[in-house]
């Protein structure tokens, strides 16, 4: 906005506009010729002079018919129309940005809920892998404990410990968890931002759920929803791998055990 074209004259329109329309102009109120340097703006009185909610029009008289449609707070002002040129071209870039962050902040959702889907199938893969681990652990304690290995004495009952601390590591892997709730308020521990899980929506009604679910944040809750399942995963797997471990300890007793009682028959 130039300063040859703009004074900082306000004044009431007459009574044919609304009461709330000002103007700022520094040619006479007619509107006779369509000056092709010149445009006429309108701005929130709030933000002005530079809010981006500014339309711009190329006379007086459909600038003021716009501004009579509004309630209040309108600005009526004259500027050179390069300024308006480069307050549209600056509207225009705003809402690519704004686009260009709601592109960005979809694309990271939509990676945030594959990482979960990833989780949730590996977690999956731990559970059945727990599972194969809990039964070959439970023949090795039966097969021990019948003698049928051919332990005997300390070792055998050495290797049926270790192998029963291995099933009961392998049971905590697929122990199920319930989120915890705060006693006070219901809500998650990680608070309400950290999104909904079956542990929070057990306590709310249909109403309450749907104003839950149109408030939620795609982002935060499949942010928040991966690390908690990528914290599951991890645990399961470190917990299998100590059952493991035991195992093999318990069957390497085993074996000297066999050894052992083998040589004593003989």
């Amino acid at each position: 906005m130039t300063t040859e074209m703009t004074t900082e004259m306000t004044t009431e329109m007459t009574a044919s506009t609304s009461p709330a329309v000002t103007q700022a102009i520094s040619s006479p109120v007619e509107d006779v010729v369509v000056d092709p340097g010149r445009c006429w703006s309108l701005y929130d009185n709030e933000y002005y002079p530079g809010h981006l909610w500014a339309k711009h029009f190329p006379t007086q008289a459909e600038a003021v018919a716009a501004a009579t449609s509004k309630d209040k707070g309108i600005v009526l002002i004259a500027c050179d129309a390069r300024d308006c040129v480069k307050r549209r071209h600056a509207a225009i870039h705003a809402e690519r940005e704004r686009q260009c962050e709601a592109e960005l902040q979809a694309a990271a959702s939509a990676r945030a809920w594959r990482l979960v889907g990833h989780c949730a199938t590996e977690i999956g893969k731990a559970d059945a892998k727990a599972g194969l681990v809990v039964t070959l652990q439970l023949g090795l304690i039966a097969a021990a404990g019948s003698g049928a290995l051919g332990a005997t004495g300390v070792l055998r009952w050495a290797a049926i410990a270790v192998l029963t601390i291995g099933v009961l590591i392998a049971a905590w892997a697929v122990l199920p968890r319930l989120p915890k709730l705060s006693r006070r308020t219901g809500e998650g521990q990680q608070g309400q931002g950290a999104g909904l899980n079956f542990g929070v929506v057990r306590g709310l009604d249909a109403p309450e759920l749907a104003a839950r679910l149109r408030d939620v944040d795609e982002l935060s809750a499949a942010s928040t929803e991966a690390v908690n399942l990528a914290g599951i995963t991890h645990a399961k797997y470190a917990r299998i791998r100590w059952s493991m471990l035991a195992g093999v300890l318990g069957l390497v007793l085993v074996v000297i055990g066999t050894g052992v009682g083998t040589g004593v028959g003989a």
